[in-house]
């Protein structure tokens, strides 16, 4: 509690610093991962560690030149290095988006359930902004930009080294920690409200149906997770006077079944009704 409290207040004026106070809490919450059948102490170190992976891995994110080689972070006694593994999955890296945010830090709403797992690991929004040069790239991408779930774990040698990992949940929600394979923490409904809240305002939907030329710049399909030439891709179309936006619920309650979510991908198609 006290290198989760002192981490926070040293973020901003000294990130270095944070990061050791954080790697200090998650390793005195790594033995917790290893309990079979964990009591309300070993659920609060989790819980400690949790919280202290979604920070490291979002002061690191700040810090790329730090991404290719070990660096060195204060200890309680001595130092310890930390190593970056910025590599998620074959289709995503560290250096494919411009925010990582903690999902414990996002304010989540218009959803009328949450599809999350309790695990291990700390969970994060990774967003990439949609630029000209992105969408010429790839002109699939919903039109704000990628927003997609990452979780973050630190395993611990016992000798002063820690190893970060990105794991690309939407792949697989499964990883080995701590010598274990542990379901990880998970949230799936943190990415879809990001992009919906930067959605553009107005009723876009009745735009398209009463002054469709006003919107043909819109048509296209849009995907709400990188193309995985191993995933069937489902395509929902909406109906008069709506927008891809409409089926929000049904994909959040869809991708809160780990065989669904495996197994196929969500597009969109967007047009103007009228």
């Amino acid at each position: 509690e006290i290198c989760v409290d002192s981490a926070r207040r040293f973020e901003r004026v000294s990130p270095e610093a944070a990061v050791g106070l954080y790697l200090t809490a998650a390793r005195q919450g790594y033995p917790a991962i290893r309990k079979s059948v964990r009591n309300q102490h070993d659920e609060v170190l989790l819980g400690f560690y949790n919280h202290a992976c979604s920070r490291v891995a979002r002061l690191v994110f700040e810090r790329p030149a730090t991404w290719k080689s070990k660096t060195s972070y204060p200890r309680e006694m001595g130092q310890q290095l930390l190593e970056i593994h910025p590599v998620a999955s074959p289709d995503l890296e560290l250096s494919d988006f411009d925010q990582l945010t903690p999902v414990d830090g996002l304010e989540v709403e218009g959803f009328e359930t949450r599809a999350a797992t309790r695990g291990v690991g700390g969970a994060l929004v990774a967003f990439q902004k949609a630029t000209t040069e992105l969408r010429k790239a790839d002109p699939n991408i919903p039109y704000v930009g990628n927003s997609l779930p990452l979780t973050a774990t630190l395993d611990f040698d016992g000798h002063g080294n820690v190893d970060l990992r990105f794991h690309d949940v939407w792949l697989s929600d499964r990883a080995e920690v701590n010598g274990l394979d542990v379901t990880l923490t998970s949230d799936f409904t943190a990415p879809l409200a990001n992009i919906m809240a930067m959605a553009p305002r107005g009723n876009i939907g009745l735009a398209g149906m009463l002054k469709p030329d006003s919107a043909t710049n819109r048509i296209a399909l849009y995907r709400i997770e990188p193309f995985r030439k191993n995933k069937i891709p489902v395509v929902f179309t909406h109906g008069l006077m709506s927008k891809p936006a409409t089926w929000k619920n049904a994909w959040n309650t869809l991708l809160a079944d780990r065989e669904i979510r495996e197994a196929y991908q969500f597009w969109a198609y967007m047009y103007p009704t009228g």
